[in-house]
């Protein structure tokens, strides 16, 4: 705008006071920005607001924050604080542990304070680190375990990092040599047997030659056969056999064969067979002087006798008796049984009995065996082969029941009439 000035002019300048602001950031030790601050008004301290930094260990080193660089002063233009850490050098633990302390054990469970890069120097069953030595021992073998350093598992030559050690030792049952000879100093077989476990032999039988008239037989073993302990020898024994044995066969009232003494060889089976003469029964077999039970002795009876495997003398005594039939008698009056009697009859012998005369019974019918026969006055039956059943029938006389009934009648009717005389010589 224009003006035209007429006389002296003063002109005065107002001021606003504009604060200068700038840019703070705020980086890590790689230069990674942590935080941006904006805006910070020209002359005040600036102060971090964060988490407060961190920088990841390597396996050497630890890190510490401690500060910013450069030293934070008043803002007067833009400015960039940069981490700072303190490193400190890390040190490792070793951790020996067993993994059955029944088995070893080691001199030392820990080593500490080692260095990043430290060596370990490994020589069988020792470590060697710095001046330090640890020595692995496995347990005394006994009889019955072998115990074994099997090696360090989790074991590294350097040391970067803490460190589990585990010793591995290894138990095993021991194994002895069992030797099987023959009686003549051969090797049979031999075999290794773990400790506890009773030996058993699988070769073939142990043999021994025979001669003419003796023969040997395996045994068993000269000793008893118990669970390993230690190493052992067993050697075959045997029993000697005369090649040849006798056999005496005899038999009562019968036929047996073969009869009297038989030869049998060693190992041999003989079958003897029996006929009881006829009329008789096997009545008993002694084997031995021992008597067959009764199903043995049935079961020889229908297939003979049979010596197995003969390895000594024998003896085989048969007996037979007569066998026995019943004769049963039995009398009936009027159908109804009135007496029966039993007799024992050997086989092949006669009975005889005089058929009893019954006052006031005649003989109805006599059957034998189910069979009716002519009514006899005298029982005649000759050779007796079977039990035998003899029933007799009585039966009243008709005449004799007549003369009853009269008699009966007659002595009523006297009855009667002297009782009505009695009667009447009462009233008059």
């Amino acid at each position: 705008m224009e003006s035209s000035v007429s006389g002296d002019l003063v002109i005065c300048a107002n001021f606003i006071e504009n604060i200068k602001k700038f840019t703070i950031t705020w980086i890590n030790y790689d230069d990674s920005v942590i935080d941006i601050y904006y805006n910070v008004p020209y002359g005040t301290i600036p102060v971090y607001n964060g988490e407060t930094p961190t920088r990841e260990d390597t396996k050497q080193y630890s890190f510490t924050f401690v500060g910013w660089e450069p030293d934070i002063t008043e803002v007067t233009t833009d400015a960039t604080f940069k981490a700072v850490y303190t490193k400190q050098e890390k040190t490792f633990k070793i951790t020996i542990n067993v993994n059955n302390h029944l088995y070893g054990r080691v001199n030392l469970s820990e080593v500490s304070n080692l260095s990043f890069g430290t060596v370990i120097i490994k020589n069988q069953n020792c470590l060697k680190i710095n001046d330090i030595t640890i020595v692995a021992t496995s347990c005394e073998n006994d009889a019955h375990y072998s115990y074994k350093f099997i090696g360090f598992n989790g074991f590294q030559e350097i040391v970067e990092a803490d460190m589990v050690i585990t010793v591995v030792f290894e138990r095993v049952v021991n194994k002895y040599t069992i030797t099987w000879i023959n009686e003549n100093g051969e090797v049979l077989e031999t075999s290794l047997v773990e400790y506890g476990i009773v030996p058993v032999y699988a070769g073939d039988t142990p043999n021994k030659q025979s001669t003419a008239d003796v023969i040997y037989v395996f045994n068993g073993w000269n000793k008893e056969i118990l669970p390993v302990t230690q190493n052992e020898t067993y050697t075959a024994v045997f029993t000697s056999f005369s090649s040849t044995y006798t056999i005496n066969a005899s038999i009562v009232n019968g036929q047996i064969s073969p009869n009297g003494s038989v030869d049998v060889l060693y190992g041999e089976s003989q079958k003897f067979t029996f006929l009881p003469n006829e009329g008789y029964v096997v009545y008993s077999i002694k084997i031995d002087s021992v008597n067959l039970n009764e199903e043995e002795m049935q079961s020889a009876i229908a297939n003979g006798y049979v010596f197995d495997n003969v390895l000594s003398d024998h003896t085989i005594d048969v007996e037979c008796e007569k066998i026995v039939f019943t004769v049963s008698l039995k009398i009936f009056k009027d159908n109804i049984i009135d007496t029966e009697n039993y007799y024992q009859i050997n086989y092949g012998e006669n009975f005889d009995n005089e058929i009893e005369q019954l006052s006031g019974y005649y003989i109805d019918k006599i059957i034998i065996n189910n069979k009716e026969v002519v009514a006899l006055e005298q029982l005649n039956i000759k050779n007796i082969q079977q039990d035998t059943e003899i029933l007799i029938y009585y039966k009243q006389n008709t005449s004799s029941t007549v003369v009853i009934i009269i008699v009966s009648v007659v002595v009523l009717v006297i009855g009667l009439c002297v009782f009505a005389n009695i009667k009447r010589r009462k009233y008059y």
